[in-house]
């Protein structure tokens, strides 16, 4: 029988507090979703400030416990239906944080994070770029490679096979 997979919501400041612990306690578990608006309740502070400083220690929290522990992490919803660009914004700071998407609330808001989360033309070239600078230098007997000036080694080529196993999935 196969087993269920587990997602775990952290809203609160005891779960944030114990998001490692949280990520660690089954190996059912493959996603830490980010409960933001109900956190900033918990929390006392202003909910959906631009930026989100006022929350970022707790997003880094969460996708750090994710990556220990092998596991997805969601960044939480934006609840402003008519602000497209700060959706927008939001989706980017959530990609660059290391979020693997985003919770949404309305259908609405799914191409915006569709598109922002999705692996780009550009990224699927420099991701296969990178595997075949790579295993050009390795077949030579090289370490590492260079590829448009920048160094790549074994754990550039490991998000480039991260990136294409994305788009592989939505072709």
């Amino acid at each position: 029988m196969a087993k269920k997979q587990i997602w775990c919501m952290l809203e609160t400041p005891k779960g944030i507090l114990n998001a490692e612990k949280i990520a660690g306690a089954s190996k059912n578990l493959k996603c830490l979703v980010m409960g933001t608006v109900d956190l900033a309740n918990e929390v006392r502070c202003e909910p959906n400030v631009p930026g989100r400083w006022n929350i970022m220690q707790s997003l880094q929290t969460v996708v750090l416990a994710a990556r220990v522990h092998n596991c997805m992490a969601l960044d939480g919803v934006y609840i402003n239906l008519t602000d497209d660009e700060g959706l927008k914004h939001e989706c980017v700071q959530g990609r660059e944080l290391g979020f693997d998407g985003k919770t949404l609330i309305h259908p609405k808001t799914v191409d915006i994070a569709n598109e922002i989360f999705s692996p780009s033309a550009e990224q699927i070239e420099t991701a296969k770029n990178v595997l075949q600078a790579y295993e050009d230098a390795k077949a030579s007997g090289a370490g590492v490679a260079v590829l448009n000036g920048k160094l790549v080694e074994e754990l550039h080529t490991r998000n480039a096979r991260r990136i294409l196993e994305i788009a592989n999935s939505l072709a």
